[in-house]
């Protein structure tokens, strides 16, 4: 993936992920910005074109998962689109379990996330189920009281607006 990219320009990012088992992966892609995130799920390719229509710095991440839903690290790289320059924080979470049977709380750890040029001013803890509140601490829990597979979307924000995230996958029985 290129550093730079001019407003609407294609850009390709790449990621070439590899299950260990030897059994399909998928791929989530993310592009946190100011003020917010988008992204996709489930790419099997090895890159994906994607187009910036906006003037900004974007923080990239990229996590594959394998059939049994077990995630790689997240990769990011940051780019910046019409010349705009900063550094999105970098989202990090550790949860304490990725399946269980109903009822199933599941704690997040997001204190390892980071930004290099400022502060982190909110974290917020997605947990697949309705609108998330940003809140001042790195840890929170999801309680899940129906078997299924959750995604949680987990995402913090500097002092200036701009996001950086992650997400997990849980399998409640």
């Amino acid at each position: 993936m290129p550093a730079t990219a001019a407003v609407g320009q294609a850009v390709t990012i790449g990621f070439a992920a590899t299950d260990p088992d030897g059994g399909p992966i998928a791929w989530d892609i993310w592009a946190s910005s100011l003020n917010g995130s988008a992204g996709s799920c489930c790419w099997t390719g090895s890159s994906v074109s994607r187009t910036f229509s906006s003037a900004g710095i974007y923080r990239i991440s990229v996590t594959a998962m394998d059939r049994e839903l077990l995630a790689s690290p997240t990769y990011t790289a940051v780019i910046s689109v019409g010349g705009v320059a900063g550094s999105p924080p970098v989202a990090a979470a550790t949860l304490s379990t990725l399946s269980g049977t109903a009822p199933l709380t599941v704690g997040v750890d997001m204190s390892a996330s980071a930004d290099t040029d400022g502060t982190l001013r909110y974290y917020f803890i997605g947990c697949g189920t309705s609108f998330t509140i940003g809140q001042k601490t790195p840890v929170g829990s999801c309680t899940f009281t129906s078997p299924g597979t959750y995604w949680l979307l987990l995402q913090v924000q500097d002092e200036t607006g701009l996001m950086g995230l992650t997400s997990r996958y849980v399998v409640v029985a």
